[in-house]
């Protein structure tokens, strides 16, 4: 029997940070392994999931074998003059990423202006969208390329002790919209599944949990200093935050780590790309180069 903690660690040691949840519940589900959940007898809402083989089963030979090649479509709209059904839609943006195998790789990046998508409602133009990059690709392969890369400053606090110390953090999306109208709320899962490399991620539902029990003050303005708190109480060591803009036609991408225990800023990096919304694993992929 194992912790889920535990075993978290142990697959993201092995790089196997992809996937593996999903695989464990198909497991129970099949019977071929336990679950059971342990409450710390001092603090209510912490608990902990452990999973044990059942005496004498193994992994089907059809899991290893199963097709595991996963891509995640990304796609916001833009109407004309509404967000309403019956209006002209005018753009598209969107990135197609590959996220199997512990990977998060974007593979396309696509932007689509004055689409014939006409007066279509949302859920009648992912069929049409999905046919038009297909086709694009299709016919022009050589040419199908990504949009320009987003200019991301990075900026570390000199004193890296600290930062080392961080192994658990919150990610919390504050409110604004890019030029696009995208909001933060809309890449915050794909900030934390990118940071998944190197930090337990709090569940949203704990947070939420801890607000509740606590009756911390969110009254809407979403200061910093509520969020450390919260932090405090979910058991993270710092709170990674993500805020978009848009100043002067660009799209701005804001993250920054503050700790817990001291309120000092571990790191933050800005992203700005004119030509399109800002994907989250840019700037993943700037900390993790760090």
């Amino acid at each position: 029997e194992v912790s889920e903690k535990d075993l978290k660690q142990q697959l993201r040691a092995m790089g196997l940070t992809m996937g593996w949840k999903d695989a464990l519940k198909s497991l129970v589900r099949q019977g071929l392994v336990t679950s059971r959940i342990e409450e710390d007898p001092d603090i209510k809402w912490k608990k902990e999931e452990y999973y044990g083989w059942v005496e004498g089963s193994s992994v089907p030979e059809s899991m290893w074998s199963r097709p595991n090649a996963v891509h995640k479509l990304s796609w916001n709209y833009t109407y004309r003059g509404s967000l309403s059904c019956g209006t002209t839609l005018t753009e598209i943006h969107g990135s197609i990423r590959e996220i199997s195998g512990g990977r998060n790789v974007q593979l396309v990046d696509f932007d689509y202006n004055q689409p014939s998508l006409g007066s279509d409602c949302p859920k009648e133009i992912i069929n049409s969208l999905v046919r038009s990059i297909v086709r694009d690709m299709r016919d022009a392969p050589s040419s199908f390329e990504r949009s320009a890369s987003s200019d991301i400053a990075f900026r570390s606090n000199d004193d890296s002790h600290e930062l080392d110390q961080i192994q658990t953090i919150l990610t919390v999306a504050k409110p604004g919209l890019d030029c696009m109208g995208v909001q933060a709320s809309e890449v915050e899962d794909d900030l934390a599944l990118g940071l998944m490399e190197l930090y337990d991620i709090v569940d949203r539902s704990v947070l939420d949990q801890v607000i509740q029990e606590h009756k911390l003050n969110m009254d809407g303005l979403f200061k910093d200093s509520d969020f450390l708190e919260a932090g405090q109480f979910a058991g993270a060591e710092a709170i990674v935050t993500l805020q978009k803009a848009c100043m002067g036609n660009k799209n701005i991408l804001k993250a920054k780590m503050i700790s817990v225990n001291s309120n000092v800023i571990l790191w933050s990096a800005i992203a700005k790309n004119e030509g399109r919304t800002i994907d989250a694993q840019e700037v993943v992929d700037v900390i993790l180069s760090q």
